[in-house]
């Protein structure tokens, strides 16, 4: 094995390295895996021409849904996104106040959504409504694939280990003198 000698007395094996490599791996891939969520409203209209919604994000690893109280929608608008000027972000006026239905989205697509959610909410006609923000996909692939690099980290390290153990075994056996 090899050893990198930068600071005098500190001795780091090359496999130790790899290992912190794999966790750093293995951990952001499990913060991605967890961070794609699927953003539900649910919209329903009453007898009295009422509004009663239900927002709801789930993501991989909620096993269970907690019960969601409903809401009382008054409008959507478009709230533009810091961190990217080609994107925004869908804001919901709510009774409880303003709570994001997406975190960031193409403009065009933002601007249908906050158009179908004010559109139901002005006509009477329809009665009910069902939207989806699906941000689960491109942190499932990223999440999977940093868990495979991490996963294989780990894999290589633990051959090399065996090689180096069988080898220090030969070597003992070998340069053994018989008694």
């Amino acid at each position: 094995m090899k050893t990198i000698q930068k600071f005098p007395g500190l001795h780091i094996d090359d496999s130790f390295l790899m290992s912190i490599a794999g966790t750093v791996f293995i951990g952001i891939g499990l913060f991605c895996l967890a961070s794609g969520k699927l953003t539900t409203l649910s919209c329903n209209r009453d007898q009295a021409n009422q509004n009663s919604c239900h927002l709801a994000s789930k993501g991989l690893f909620d096993f269970q849904q907690s019960p969601v109280q409903p809401i009382k929608l008054h409008s959507a608008q478009l709230e533009d996104n810091p961190m990217n000027k080609d994107a925004a972000r869908v804001l919901l006026s709510t009774n409880r106040g303003y709570l994001h239905f997406t975190s960031s989205t193409s403009d065009d697509k933002a601007k249908a959504t906050v158009a179908h959610i004010n559109n139901f909410i002005k006509e009477d006609q329809t009665n009910s409504m069902i939207l989806q923000n699906d941000k689960r996909g491109i942190d499932l692939h990223f999440g999977c694939y940093s868990n495979a690099v991490g996963l294989g980290t780990y894999v290589i390290v633990r051959k090399s280990r065996l090689s180096a153990s069988v080898t220090k075994i030969k070597i003992l056996f070998l340069n053994q003198k018989p008694n």
